[in-house]
């Protein structure tokens, strides 16, 4: 697979969807839709077998200053498939979920029964975190993040770039 054809063009990019694997549509859309408040973007059914739906769910209060970014919620109809739900970053963090208000999203989270793997929040350089699974397995990490940060964990600060 090795690619080494070099190119002048570079498109302007962003991961628009990512798949989560789930064995059943309704779990998948009762946490993220329903505890989490992620937004159904689509739902329909597949034309070609009615049992297939293409389902894309987007986080609540996009960041403006950030690309759109969903999840394609996808039945596992393989084995292969079967067996990857909930595992599907192995022993890593599956989604970092960054709130522009930490305690208050923590707070609620765990009053409508989430449980997080740590006591208490980690407090890290950028901020609080606190690691906890869907109800497959997949770990995500509750990052805070305020919107005035751009990108990844790693970017630097909006106001410094352009102050």
């Amino acid at each position: 697979m090795g690619m080494t054809k070099t190119s002048t063009f570079t498109p302007t990019q962003h991961v628009s969807l990512v798949t989560l694997l789930c064995p059943d549509y309704a779990p998948a859309l009762s946490f993220y839709a329903g505890l989490l408040n992620f937004t159904i973007q689509e739902d329909t059914e597949h034309d070609d077998d009615p049992s297939k739906r293409f389902i894309v769910l987007t986080p609540p209060k996009l960041c403006q200053l950030a690309p759109q970014m969903g999840l394609l919620v996808k039945k596992a109809s393989t084995k292969r498939e079967r067996k990857a739900v909930g595992n599907q970053a192995g022993d890593g963090v599956f989604m970092f979920l960054e709130v522009d208000n930490f305690d208050e999203a923590y707070g609620k989270m765990k009053g409508m029964g989430i449980e997080f793997d740590d006591e208490e929040p980690r407090q890290e350089k950028f901020g609080k975190a606190s690691v906890f699974s869907d109800p497959f397995g997949n770990r995500i990490n509750l990052v805070d993040r305020p919107c005035k940060r751009i990108g990844s964990l790693y970017a630097q600060d909006w106001e410094a770039l352009y102050s």
